[in-house]
């Protein structure tokens, strides 16, 4: 019985579609990692790109953009939007929001319409904002607004 058994599996081969998995699986896994991957690179690098834009746009703003600022006096934290007006020299023109929002949720409605802003305009140093990527306030104590995206030609370009 044993020589008809081993003479029969000689004649018999393992079916080619039972190594199907072996070869399918792996290059399905590598195919998502590499996917992923493209993925994250690519929004790295629209990061980079818009973190660019946002230093150049404190370097040299111009009137019209919107600032998305996180307004501090030490202890608390409100969002809130700067509108440029206009630039002279070093200094930086804009008119703050009328409101201040506590919820972050919220921040990516940019109002555009004047009537949203102060009537007041603020001057600010561009070189001073583009060492540090905020608008210091001349207060004691001292008040800042980080920047944390640019709203221009209607794109926002965020930061993180």
């Amino acid at each position: 019985m044993d020589s008809d058994f081993n003479l029969l599996k000689k004649d018999v081969k393992t079916p080619g579609r039972l190594y199907r998995g072996l070869i399918v699986f792996p290059l399905a896994v590598a195919a998502i990692i590499g996917i992923a991957l493209l993925f994250v690179k690519g929004k790295n690098n629209n990061q980079k790109n818009n973190q660019a834009f946002v230093k150049d746009a404190i370097a040299h703003p111009h009137a019209g953009d919107i600032f998305q600022i996180t307004h501090t006096d030490g202890s608390k934290a409100e969002y809130t939007y700067f509108k440029v007006t206009g630039t002279k020299g070093d200094s930086v023109y804009v008119k703050p929001s009328k409101t201040l929002l506590k919820d972050v949720k919220e921040w990516d409605n940019i109002p555009e319409d004047d009537s949203a802003y102060e009537t007041k305009t603020i001057g600010f140093s561009i070189s001073n904002s583009q060492t540090s990527d905020m608008f210091t306030y001349g207060t004691t104590p001292p008040q800042y607004g980080l920047v944390w995206s640019v709203y221009r030609d209607g794109k926002l370009y965020k930061k993180y």
